[in-house]
């Protein structure tokens, strides 16, 4: 059996930016938790962050403009930030697990 933990989204934008949800920071803390046992078992943490290319993504025909590649909105929040040994995705679509990179191999964090 194969376990990893998948990060979806908790970017700037999405936490306190735009569009931002109001509830993203109240699960803040059990991400933590979780992300703190994850690594003390050894076990892969992957984030799948929204990312954008400014005028190309269809997604701003509903969305307002957010997390464009490069910018800060686009980072994970500094509370749950990747350590070098996390994988980082960017995605641009809604979906965190259908057609994405997760196949692939992974980039490792920079951090």
């Amino acid at each position: 059996m194969k376990t990893a933990i998948i990060v979806v989204d908790m970017i700037n934008d999405f936490v306190t930016g735009t569009p931002k949800c109001e509830s993203a920071s109240k699960i803040i803390p059990n991400i933590q938790r979780l992300l703190n046992f994850a690594r003390k078992k050894k076990i892969p943490i992957i984030y799948m962050n929204d990312t954008h290319l400014p005028g190309i993504d269809e997604e701003f025909e509903v969305w307002p403009q957010h997390a464009l590649v490069g910018t800060k909105g686009a980072e994970v929040i500094k509370e749950l930030r990747p350590m070098k040994e996390d994988y980082v995705l960017q995605k641009r679509r809604y979906r965190a697990f259908f057609e994405n990179l997760l196949e692939s191999a992974p980039t490792r964090a920079q951090g």
